[in-house]
């Protein structure tokens, strides 16, 4: 027999689909949006979330590293873009 782990206990994994992954300029770290409402941000050699971003009121759909900034933009199906700055 199969079980799944529920996410919810989880604080590494979206509790729901991923939308999309970006990769920082420097390539250490990528951030990924999910229709949980959150971005999370995780070290790339390890995999470990460093940091969950909430704000979106529904579906986080697209994201992106700004390519000189520390900065991120993102984007929901609650038809806002949120910029973040994620230190």
């Amino acid at each position: 027999m199969h079980i799944e782990k529920n996410n919810d206990d989880d604080p590494e994994k979206h509790n729901d689909a991923v939308r999309d992954i970006a990769f920082s300029p420097t390539n250490e770290k990528y951030v990924t949006c999910s229709a949980d409402k959150s971005l999370r941000i995780s070290d790339l050699k390890n995999g470990l979330v460093e940091k969950v971003l909430e704000g979106h009121g529904s579906d986080a759909s697209s994201v992106d590293w700004h390519p000189y900034y520390s900065l991120l933009a993102s984007g929901g199906k609650d038809r806002y873009i949120k910029i973040w700055d994620p230190r």
